[in-house]
Order: structure tokens, then C-alpha cells, then sequence
């Protein structure tokens, strides 16, 4: 499951700045067109990810808005973590000053700038405004709506005055991972440890996106998959130099999601900045955005030398419930509030394919949901598997946002 944008309220009070479930978005066109981020260039990278964090204690005016806005909720169990609030200062000082600033809510500069400082959350739940009384009214609203489920959040400011811009970052952290180096070296065996914080029985599952595009999914030492409060091991094969994506999923009761996702580059240097994805021209219509999504997981699935997948209405019919069914019912997962699974959906069709999976996502674009899921080892895993033979895709619209469901079977 991945999911690209902030569904919630977010608020960006600027002049002049560009306001995946497992298994992934809106366009007319062919290839996902991308572009280095500017402000990103240049910046200094911890050797690790996960392991000890670093010091970066609230200053004045951040522990002034942290207070008010978690006293606004008694159940919210935030604990200040230092590497989102280092994350958070970034990004208000890079769309307060930078010559080509991200989007208010651009998660691909996010994730960026906290893997920058060893940060290993995927699932960022991110809040802009202007620190002035109807910014920190906004943030209160937003931590009495969502606060009860982040386990760890940071805030950050930038600017003077009434141009202040403050940035806050909410996290539901399941799992705590040891160190992993940024730049490991080629030919060896990885092996990454951690522990989960759930409290309670998490499956997880580890998967490692090959330089070659392909896909090998990983198992847990001593065939750990997810003990309340327990430890686990996974080794990463790095056979050949180039970028490996190493991708956690686990399923705490709304289907499998992506609580890590972490590039590896084995003699070969990191990109210097995040990719942004360019949107679409607005007003692009459903039939276009399942079309160019046929169109892009053909491209992708060519690339490895695989046949493209033949569209089945059936399929189609079922995708497109479960994706208009999330907008109506303001959910967002594999699992519907009815408790349903793709398999349920399925039956209930009459259909009994012998193996299917199902990918789902929300974005701004058809572009940026693709580059996300070929992004995550676990989902481009359903675009490229060769047995699967016949592929149906729903998109629903919620608001700026597309909600695609793709289901993906071999009969």
C-alpha cells in the first residue's frame, strides 16, 4: 500500500510555492518524466541509516507550538523524535528560502531529506503552515484529529516574523531498525537487525529491489516473521555494484504497508537529490489515467523482457469499486471497513483465478504512483511477475488526488 499524498488538512500559506498499499495514479502520456530536485544538491549524508540518533533538541518557539498543539490531545502518545525535527527544520528552510523551493506537501523531499539524516520512516504524515493564530489553530485541529496514532513526531521552523513557516511531521513507527550503511560495499552479506513496537504480533515482510530491476523477496533469520516486541535479522545479498531498494512491509490490521524503504548503493555514488515526479496536466479523465497506468506497466515489464498484461474488464470492474468504495468510505488499504480482502472481492465475482495480487495507492498523478510503486521492491513485484497474465485497473478521484486500485491475476 502506498500512499503518496497528505490526505488530511494541510495548509501552505505561501507566495509564489508550488502548492502505495502492496501491492499502486492521474496522466495522459507515456513515460514518468523526472526532475532532480535543486534543493537537495549538496547536502550532507549520515553513513547510516537507523542506529543511535542524533541531537537536535526543540528550540524556544518549537517547544512553545509542541505543547499547544499535543495538549490539545490527551490520547496523543508522540514522543519528540530528533531526526524529524531535523527533517522538519529542513524543509521549512528550504520553502522559505530556497531559489527552487518543493511543494508544501512533497513527500519525495521529505523522505529524502530524512534519509539524509538516518531516518528510516516511509509513512510521513506531514502538516505546513505559517506560525501565526490560524497556522497553530490548524496544527492543533490536525493533532487532535490524527495524534492518537503517531508514535513519534517533529517539529521545525524557519523564517522570522509573520513569514515563519513551520513544519510538523507525525509518524506511526512499527518497527526500530539498527545501523544499515548508506554505501556498502559490493559482494558482501548485509545483515540488518531490529525489533518491533507495536506492542503486539506484526507480520513483516523484507524485500530487496535489484539493480537490474528485478525483485527477490527476503526472509527473516531463524524464519522470524513478526513476535510482539521481538528481534529479528535479515541478510541483504549485494552480489553486483549498483542501487539495491531494501523495503519492509507489515500489516498492523489494514493490510500490508511499506514502514521501510531504504536505498543501499554498493559501489556506486548516491543521487544528489530526490526525483520529483511532474504531474499531469489537470483535468486528465479516468479511462486516460488507466490507460497511460496499462501503458507504463507495459514500458516497465518490456524493459526486463516480459510480455504486457492484457486488460480484463472483469477485473477492471472490481478495481474500480474498491477504489471509488475508499473515497466514499474514507479509507485506505487492502482491507475494506467490511473487512474484505482482494480475495473476498474476487469470489464475490465468481472469479477464482489461480494466483492474483493487488496493489493500491493514492497520488496527484498517474506518474508519481507509478515511480512510487517501482520505487517499493513488494509492489513492483506484482507489475513485473512473470506468470501473472491479465491485469484491472480502477481509479476514483478524491479531490486533487487519484486512488488506483490494480489487480493483478493468472488464469
Amino acid at each position: 500500500m502506498i500512499r503518496d499524498r497528505n490526505p488530511w488538512l494541510l495548509i501552505p500559506l505561501l507566495t509564489g510555492v508550488l502548492s502505495l498499499a502492496c501491492g499502486g495514479a492521474t496522466v495522459g502520456g507515456g513515460a514518468a518524466d523526472a526532475d532532480r530536485d535543486a534543493s537537495g544538491a549538496g547536502i550532507s549524508r549520515a553513513d547510516y541509516y537507523g542506529g543511535p540518533a542524533p541531537q537536535a533538541e526543540l528550540h524556544g518557539a518549537e517547544q512553545q507550538l509542541w505543547s499547544a498543539a499535543v495538549g490539545t490531545n490527551p490520547s496523543c502518545r508522540c514522543a519528540v523524535d530528533p531526526r524529524l525535527v531535523l527533517t522538519a527544520r529542513r524543509h521549512a528552510a528550504d520553502l522559505s528560502s530556497s531559489t527552487r523551493p518543493p511543494s508544501a506537501s512533497d513527500l519525495e523531499h521529505l523522505r529524502f531529506a530524512l534519509r539524509a539524516v538516518g531516518g528510516t520512516d516511509y509513512a510521513l504524515q506531514p502538516l505546513v503552515i505559517t506560525n501565526d493564530d490560524r497556522g497553530r489553530a490548524s496544527l492543533a485541529e490536525f493533532v487532535l484529529a490524527h495524534g492518537d496514532r503517531w508514535t513519534h513526531c517533529g517539529v521545525g521552523l524557519s523564517g522570522a516574523g509573520e513569514e515563519q513557516i513551520a513544519v510538523w511531521i507525525g509518524v506511526e513507527r512499527p518497527i526500530e531498525l539498527g545501523p544499515l550503511p548508506l554505501r556498502p560495499q559490493v559482494g558482501v552479506e548485509l545483515e540488518v537487525v531490529g525489533r518491533t513496537l507495536t506492542g503486539r504480533p506484526v507480520p513483516i515482510e523484507p524485500y530487496l529491489g535489484l539493480p537490474d530491476g528485478t525483485v527477490r523477496k527476503l526472509e527473516p533469520r531463524n524464519g522470524w516473521s513478526g513476535v510482539s516486541g521481538g528481534r529479528f535479522a535479515i541478510a541483504i545479498p549485494l552480489e553486483a555494484a549498483g542501487r539495491y531498494d531494501f523495503e519492509l512491509m507489515v500489516d498492523t490490521g489494514r493490510g500490508p504497508e511499506t514502514a521501510v524503504l531504504l536505498p543501499l548503493y554498493a559501489g556506486v555514488e548516491p543521487e544528489p537529490g530526490p526525483l520529483i515526479t511532474l504531474d499531469a496536466a489537470p483535468g486528465a479523465s479516468d479511462r486516460s489515467a488507466v490507460d497511460s497506468l496499462t501503458e507504463l506497466i507495459a514500458r516497465d515489464r518490456k524493459r526486463i523482457g516480459l510480455e504486457p498484461l492484457e486488460r480484463d474488464g472483469r477485473l477492471d470492474r472490481i478495481a474500480a469499486s474498491h477504489s471509488r468504495d475508499m473515497v466514499a468510505r474514507s479509507f485506505f488499504g487492502h482491507r475494506s471497513p467490511d473487512g474484505d480482502l482482494l480475495a473476498d472481492r474476487l469470489q464475490r465475482a465468481g472469479l477464482a483465478p489461480r494466483s492474483s495480487a493487488e496493489n493500491v495507492a493514492r497520488s496527484r498523478s498517474v506518474t508519481r504512483v507509478h515511480r512510487n510503486l517501482m520505487e517499493s521492491p513488494s509492489h513492483r513485484l506484482s507489475i513485473v511477475e512473470p506468470r501473472f497474465t491479465h491485469l484491472g485497473i480502477g481509479v476514483a478521484r478524491d479531490g486533487e488526488d487519484v486512488v488506483v486500485t490494480e489487480i493483478f491475476v493468472r488464469w
